[in-house]
């Protein structure tokens, strides 16, 4: 009975799922109905099933975020967190904007330096089976490009003060 009860209790809630994703997903949708938005939902829609890495370019105002959003709350990924990094941001009176920007996005374990003085969760870990937005990368300094990058290509990340890889 208690089997029953518990893939009734599942099937409503994937169906609870669904209905909150799709609201969502028309929550943050493309205005217009011609033929060009029409292709890229379609498009948007074919990559939203898929767990592929995407990569916007355009102008600013152009609409790079919100067919992130649209992607993520079109995917299975909806129910996770959605979270925006704005690199450029980021670097904004900073001191030691390397290291800070570094634990931002990777985190930090406590003690790592001077004001670690607790363990830190970076956008990485924050945005763990959703999305991570990464607004502005090109302002980036190169060095943290390629930790960034290649984080992202071995779907690992090290905090700072940590010999530890994380998927």
């Amino acid at each position: 009975l208690y089997t029953a009860l518990n893939a009734l209790n599942r099937f409503r809630l994937e169906q609870d799922i669904q209905k909150m994703s799709k609201s969502l997903s028309a929550h943050y949708n493309f205005i217009g109905h011609s033929d060009i938005i029409e292709q890229f939902r379609e498009k948007i829609k074919r990559i939203a099933m898929s767990s592929s890495r995407v990569l916007f370019i355009g102008e600013p105002g152009s609409g790079r975020q919100t067919a992130a959003r649209y992607i993520h709350y079109s995917s299975g990924r909806a129910v996770e967190p959605f979270a925006v990094v704005n690199c450029a941001a980021l670097y904004m009176g900073k001191v030691d904007s390397n290291l800070w920007l570094e634990s931002e996005l990777f985190g930090h374990e406590k003690g790592a330096f001077k004001d670690a003085s607790h363990y830190h969760k970076g956008k990485f870990e924050t945005a763990t089976g959703g999305t991570l937005f990464l607004k502005e990368v090109g302002a980036l300094r190169a060095d943290i490009q390629a930790k960034l990058f290649r984080s992202i290509e071995s779907s690992s990340i090290r905090r700072v003060g940590s010999d530890e890889e994380i998927k």
